[in-house]
């Protein structure tokens, strides 16, 4: 089994919502043969928004919270030298760990190619 990446299930739900309004405007043109399609999109829509139907994102690379709270501890060190100019950024990866911890989004790595 594969896990969908955090994007892969956002363009799923997007998809489906995209689906759903094009089957609604099918039907609303009078094209009844569209409504059980529709009646069942409707039904995953609302399993997919509601949570009833979870898409689990793949896990998180094992070192990427330490990655990130060693950049975190840097930029701290940075701004108690002067650099009052990234706070800003402190700010953002502040987030970005608070919803890696309440589990809200996964980072995927990229892979590299050979060329590279």
């Amino acid at each position: 089994m594969q896990c969908p990446t955090f994007l892969q299930s956002l363009l799923t739900m997007e998809a489906t919502t995209e689906y759903a309004d094009y089957l609604r405007s099918l039907v609303a043109a009078g094209n009844s043969e569209y409504q059980r399609v529709l009646i069942e999109v409707e039904k995953l829509e609302d399993d997919l928004t509601t949570g009833t139907i979870v898409i689990t994102p793949a896990p998180e690379p094992p070192h990427l919270r330490e990655a990130i709270t060693a950049f975190i501890n840097k930029i701290r060190s940075r701004i108690e030298n002067g650099e009052t100019v990234l706070q800003e950024t402190l700010d953002e990866v502040q987030v970005v760990m608070r919803h890696l911890d309440a589990g809200k989004i996964r980072i995927e790595p990229v892979p590299i190619s050979a060329a590279a």
